[in-house]
């Protein structure tokens, strides 16, 4: 398969995710000024202009890398994308922008012994909840992958409530999962596991960066 089928594929299964359960959805993140232009590239009705196809791609989350970047990065450094989106260690919050500001260098050996590397994403905390352990403004590292969706009791993780981004430990009882704050001030919480509950685990927190 050719690297251009192979991006737009994943663009597909991206245009049936939950974020963007559709490609009519998709069209409308991307701010495209005709819709057509993704739904005939999706169904391989057309092929988009080079710069338009690398913006979708880029939007989403891909990066692409020249040979020489690649190996220098597998042997020294990876440049983790810091996003906007801010988990609240509190009662949740609405800051759920996923826009990249920034890139932080971390060593490849070490991350890729926690996780593969492109399923992870920084974020800075926002709230109290999990202090001492995690502060306001501390930034965590977060394993997006499926390995960083499988709850571990008493792992922190980063999850998506409605429309509420919120950090907490979690255990996994039947029928519910148990959001838990290292703050004792902070009462548990309990989300229902059922068709009714719009909750995603985003990914398990395998780092946390501090300022002193």
């Amino acid at each position: 398969m050719q690297t251009y089928e192979k991006l737009l594929d994943w663009v597909r299964r991206k245009a049936a995710s939950e974020k963007y359960p559709s490609a009519s959805k998709l069209a409308e993140a991307l701010q495209l000024s005709s819709k057509s232009k993704l739904y005939t590239a999706l169904k391989n009705e057309s092929v988009p202009k080079a710069d338009e196809f690398l913006r979708w791609v880029e939007f989403l989350g891909a990066k692409i890398f020249l040979p020489e970047e690649l190996e220098k990065l597998n042997s020294e450094y990876y440049p983790v994308p810091k996003v906007l989106a801010r988990p609240q260690a509190g009662t949740g919050g609405l800051q759920v922008n996923d826009t990249i500001t920034g890139f932080y260098a971390f060593q490849y050996a070490w991350l890729r012994s926690k996780c593969v590397p492109s399923d992870c994403v920084l974020m800075e905390v926002v709230g109290d909840s999990m202090s001492p352990t995690i502060e306001e403004k501390d930034v965590v590292l977060i394993n997006q992958g499926s390995e960083g969706k499988e709850v571990y009791p008493g792992k922190i993780y980063v999850l998506r409530i409605e429309d509420t981004i919120a950090i907490k430990r979690l255990e996994k009882h039947p029928g519910e999962l148990i959001l838990r704050s290292d703050n004792p001030t902070y009462e548990r919480m309990a989300i229902p596991l059922d068709e009714s509950t719009n909750m995603e685990i985003i990914g398990k927190v395998i780092w946390i960066g501090k300022e002193v």
